[in-house]
C-alpha cells in the first residue's frame, strides 16, 4: 500500500494549556477561544507540531511578546512549555479586583491573552569556500537569523529587515528584587467591581533551555490566541452543573459521580 505524503498545507501546528500536563477544558465565548482559572494557578503551554519541519513559536502574553527569541518545535514533537524564555519562572495566572465600567474594561481587553504565531524553518545550503592561503567559514544569511530552544529548549530569534545576522546575548543569571506594596482601596457600595487576571511569574522553573542556531522565515504561516479569564466569571452550562469534568486543583478529567479528585484527592 502506497504511504500518503502530507505537505504543510494539510496540517496546522496546535497549542492548548494545560496543567500539570493535562490538558485543560477550553470554552467558546464571544467567538474567542477562553480558558477559565483560578488565582495562583500556574500552568503550561501544550504545543504540538504535526508538519515535517522544524517550526518556530513566537509567543506573546499579555499582548506583549515574553521575549525576542522563540521555541523550536521538531516534526511530530510536543512540548509541554512551563516557563518564560528569558526568566527561568514559571507562568503564573493572578487575579485581582476592578472597577466594572467601560473605560475600565477597555483597559484589562489584554489581560490574559495568549497568542503563539508559527514559523517554518528555512534550510539554506552550505556554501564552501576554498583556498590555498585563505581560511574561509560558511555563512547564513537571510531575514530572519536566530538561535533557538529545541527538544524543551529555548530558541533566542533575532529578527533583523536587512537581512544580516545579529548577535545577541542573552543572560540567565540575572537577579531582581520583589517588593510588597500595601494599597487602601476606596470603595463604595455603589460601586461595581469585577475580577480580572493577569499571567505574571511564579516559581523558579527546572525546564531547562538550551540555544540553537536555525533560520526561519520572517512572515508566520499559522497564528492562534486564547483567553484567560478568572474561575469567577465562568457560566455554568448544563454539562457542567451535571459533571465535574476536570479538577479543579490538578486539571485532569473526572469521573462521574465521584466527591473526590483520583489524581490529587482534591474534594470535587
Amino acid at each position: 500500500m502506497r504511504r500518503r505524503i502530507t505537505t504543510n498545507d494539510d496540517k496546522k501546528p496546535s497549542f492548548n494549556l494545560a496543567i500539570n500536563k493535562s490538558r485543560l477544558k477550553n470554552y467558546n465565548v464571544d467567538n474567542i477561544t477562553t480558558y477559565y482559572l483560578k488565582d495562583g494557578d500556574e500552568f503550561q503551554l501544550e504545543i504540538f507540531n504535526p508538519l515535517v519541519n522544524n517550526i518556530l513559536a513566537k509567543i506573546k502574553i499579555n499582548n506583549n511578546f515574553i521575549s525576542q527569541g522563540g521555541l523550536v518545535i521538531k516534526p511530530g514533537e510536543r512540548i509541554f512549555l512551563e516557563r518564560y524564555l528569558d526568566v527561568s519562572k514559571k507562568f503564573l495566572f493572578e487575579t485581582y479586583e476592578v472597577e466594572d465600567s467601560d473605560e475600565v474594561r477597555e483597559a484589562i481587553e489584554n489581560n490574559g491573552l495568549i497568542e503563539v504565531e508559527f514559523f517554518n524553518e528555512v534550510v539554506k545550503p552550505r556554501i564552501l569556500l576554498t583556498s590555498p592561503r585563505v581560511r574561509s567559514r560558511n555563512i547564513y544569511g537571510g531575514p530572519f537569523n536566530q538561535g533557538g530552544y529545541m527538544n524543551n529548549n529555548f530558541y533566542n530569534a533575532n529578527l533583523n529587515g536587512t537581512g544580516d545576522l545579529v548577535n545577541t546575548v542573552f543572560t540567565t543569571n540575572s537577579t531582581y528584587s520583589e517588593g510588597t506594596l500595601n494599597l487602601t482601596s476606596l470603595s463604595s457600595e455603589s460601586t461595581k467591581s469585577i475580577e480580572t487576571g493577569r499571567v505574571e511569574m511564579g516559581d523558579d522553573s527546572n525546564q531547562k533551555l538550551t540555544s540553537v542556531d536555525l533560520t526561519f522565515s520572517p512572515i508566520g504561516f499559522y497564528k492562534d490566541s486564547y483567553q484567560i479569564l478568572p474561575l469567577s466569571q465562568k457560566i455554568n452550562n448544563s454539562d457542567d452543573i451535571a459533571v465535574r469534568a476536570y479538577c479543579s486543583n490538578c486539571g485532569k478529567k473526572q469521573k462521574k459521580g465521584g466527591n473526590f479528585c483520583p489524581f490529587c484527592g482534591t474534594k470535587q
